[in-house]
């Protein structure tokens, strides 16, 4: 979105997506999320089903959730499935 002036001294907003534009995002709080998965690791149970790779900005971080969800399942299917 642009708010501009024209020539004629009128206001006008341009609604078309700007793709250079960046999205909302913080990385010390992904970060947080992340260490704090790591130094308790049954808290993904409770994050899992509202935080998805896909929030991350970093691709790095979206890598290391990937793996933690990994994990997390393959921890699940050993302890449940004995």
């Amino acid at each position: 979105m642009v708010a501009t002036y024209n020539s004629s001294g009128d206001f006008t907003i341009d609604f078309t997506p700007n793709p250079d534009a960046i999205p909302p995002q913080n990385i010390e709080i992904e970060e947080s999320v992340l260490g704090g998965i790591l130094l308790d690791f049954a808290c993904i149970h409770r994050i899992k089903s509202r935080l998805k790779p896909e929030h991350f900005f970093l691709n790095s971080h979206r890598q290391i959730y990937k793996a933690c969800l990994a994990i997390a399942k393959k921890v699940y299917q050993l302890t449940c499935c004995k």
